[in-house]
């Protein structure tokens, strides 16, 4: 099944520099849609979706 979530960030809680490198990461992935700032994949692919939760694991750890 296609889960799929819109990416959003508070500009003063995170740095411009981290919020490209986040949307590069999930873009490497192939999970981003710049067009629509939303991230889509297929959570059966349970590697795929353990990688996207790290990435933003990532956010909350720093932040």
């Amino acid at each position: 099944m296609i889960q799929s979530f819109k990416m959003v960030f508070e500009a003063n809680r995170i740095s411009t520099q981290k919020i490209r490198e986040i949307i590069e990461e999930l873009t490497e992935l192939g999970v981003y849609d710049s067009k629509t700032g939303m991230v889509s994949y297929d959570n059966d692919d349970k590697v795929l979706e353990q990688k996207i939760i790290a990435i933003l694991d990532n956010i909350v750890q720093n932040h």
